[in-house]
């Protein structure tokens, strides 16, 4: 009987399609093979994840559930997650879910705190209860710690004054902060009137605030002061002198000790007019 050329090639299909089948399951068996042969004794550094710490203890069946070996995922927030093993407490901090920033295989509360993966903020945490926070003496402020201290140290701090709601003089008392020094003139303690914020010596000056004594400050070398050509009188400035400008004067004859002539003599100020009788200096 003559075999046609299809024939052929349908039975030539069939073989192939048969062989490899053989040839899948004798794969799957060898898996499976192998697989079964894993046992305690198997050497987990292989998979690239390295049993240490207080994985040594842990059952293989507590991650491999069902003996399965591959596809197990190895971030500890998937093992982590309250379900399989212990995860984040309620009060925990917020963060990522990257664990080993700050946990060790070894015991979860042996714990070096990295800041990076906190997500909450400082306050979250820093409440002294948690962790160290705000202490008694601390000047009022937000509880926006990041705006001042840095998470290297709480000494280390770049104080920004914005987020303090109390006067300059309750923190620059020469105790907490630098303040007025021994010879600063006179003045009350509203620092803000006359200093800003970005330095001391950066400010404009605020007469206000000076309650006398001008002349502490009004010497020729601090601040102008008497001129050359002065007429003669003491050194209470604001006896005559406005704090808001110098040109704006109200004379006050007590404060003069030169004689009358040394100013009225008719070039500073009204002095003897051309038809007034002879008269010595004596005004």
């Amino acid at each position: 009987m003559r075999v046609s050329k299809v024939a052929v090639f349908l039975r030539a299909c069939v073989m192939f399609i048969a062989m490899m089948t053989l040839a899948c399951s004798l794969s799957r068996a060898e898996e499976v093979n192998a697989v079964i042969k894993v046992d305690r004794n198997f050497n987990h550094s292989t998979t690239g994840f390295v049993l240490d710490g207080a994985h040594k203890a842990v059952t293989c069946e507590t991650c491999h559930a069902g003996g399965v070996f591959k596809g197990v995922p190895t971030a500890c927030a998937s093992c982590h997650n309250g379900s399989m093993a212990a995860g984040k407490p309620e009060d925990h901090p917020k963060t990522s879910s990257a664990c080993a920033d700050c946990h060790t295989t070894r015991v979860w509360t042996s714990v070096h705190v990295d800041h990076g993966p906190i997500t909450g903020g400082c306050i979250t945490c820093h409440d002294n209860n948690v962790a160290t926070g705000k202490n008694k003496t601390h000047i009022k402020s937000s509880n926006k710690c990041a705006d001042c201290h840095q998470t290297s140290s709480w000494t280390i701090a770049k104080f920004d004054h914005n987020q303090t709601e109390l006067p300059c003089a309750s923190c620059h008392d020469r105790q907490h902060a630098p303040g007025k020094p021994f010879n600063h003139i006179q003045s009350g303690n509203d620092c803000e009137s006359c200093h800003k914020q970005l330095g001391w010596t950066v400010g404009v000056f605020d007469h206000t605030g000076i309650v006398d004594n001008c002349v502490s400050c009004h010497n020729g070398t601090k601040a102008t002061g008497k001129s050359g050509g002065h007429l003669p009188t003491t050194n209470a400035c604001e006896d005559c002198h406005v704090p808001t400008a110098w040109s704006i004067v109200h004379f006050d004859h007590q404060g003069a000790t030169g004689s009358c002539l040394s100013c009225h003599d008719g070039r500073r100020t009204t002095g003897k007019s051309p038809a007034h009788f002879k008269v010595g200096g004596d005004c």
